[in-house]
């Protein structure tokens, strides 16, 4: 069914991938095939059994690098294990550069985080720490509410859902 989504909406982002093992049937090669060949690109294609194997070069569990498998380009990850981020859009550096400037970028004198306090102040490292949490979630949230505006995201999702029912 998903494959029957990709190749009906031609769905360029997110990107899509599919995950060929020894233990994939014929029939779900054949239409990933039939896919492949109408030339826009997707999906990618990735060797499930060698995505496993990498996962375990990197220490994961067998459990959890079954559970893995690509994003992105061909980051590896074990789902639901790990957090790593495959974009720019959230840049944690840039976020305890703020809270060592009290909120303000130093580059462009924008205040972009929370007013923590001057760091000097901070008694100690998790004061520190504290500072930079409340200024993750608050920019996540604030990444959050622009990814997901109705505009941009609801609208568009809402009428096909009801144009496909």
């Amino acid at each position: 069914m998903v494959l029957d989504v990709i190749d009906e909406m031609r769905l360029l982002q997110p990107s899509s991938n599919i995950q060929l093992s020894k233990k994939n049937p014929d029939r779900f090669l054949r239409r990933a095939a039939r896919i492949i060949r109408k030339g826009w690109g997707q999906p990618s294609v990735f060797n499930a059994d060698t995505v496993v194997e990498e996962l375990l070069r990197q220490g994961k569990l067998i459990e959890d690098a079954r559970q893995g498998g690509t994003s992105g380009c061909v980051e590896t990850g074990a789902f639901g294990k790990e957090s790593y981020i495959l974009t720019g859009y959230f840049n944690l550096p840039k976020i305890l550069e703020l809270v060592l400037h009290n909120g303000v970028d130093p580059r462009t004198g924008q205040r972009l985080g929370l007013i923590t306090g001057d760091p000097r102040s901070f008694d100690s490292f998790q004061a520190l720490f504290d500072a930079f949490k409340k200024n993750s979630i608050i920019l996540w949230i604030s990444r959050l509410e622009g990814a997901i505006s109705s505009n941009d995201f609801m609208q568009p999702i809402c009428r096909h859902r009801f144009y496909l029912c």
